[in-house]
């Protein structure tokens, strides 16, 4: 079974974190609403297709929870949980001169 990510209920952000997760939600709100769904989704994971998206849920290795929802097609997952996550992963991130 492949590692999985750091899913956002284990990532801690610092204040830098934290003004960053807000300032993504706030964006990704904006353009989507507070629910994340098909192709938006998939981009904001950065998968570049429906199937590695659907390949990576079926693993169960997305790095954020996602859900049904009754009577509609696919999968959702909360747009505050996609922002604490990519903050989480430029938090983590190595800086290069």
């Amino acid at each position: 079974m492949p590692p999985s990510l750091p899913t956002v209920t284990q990532t801690t952000l610092n204040a830098d974190g934290e003004q960053l997760a807000r300032a993504l939600a706030a964006d990704l709100e904006q353009r989507h609403g507070s629910l994340l769904g098909g192709a938006a989704l998939q981009r904001a994971l950065g998968f570049t297709s429906g199937s590695a998206f659907r390949q990576a849920c079926h693993r169960g290795v997305l790095p954020v929870a996602v859900f049904t929802i009754p009577n509609r097609r696919g999968r959702y997952a909360l747009t505050h949980d996609v922002a604490r996550w990519l903050a989480s992963l430029r938090q983590g991130a190595k800086h290069h001169d």
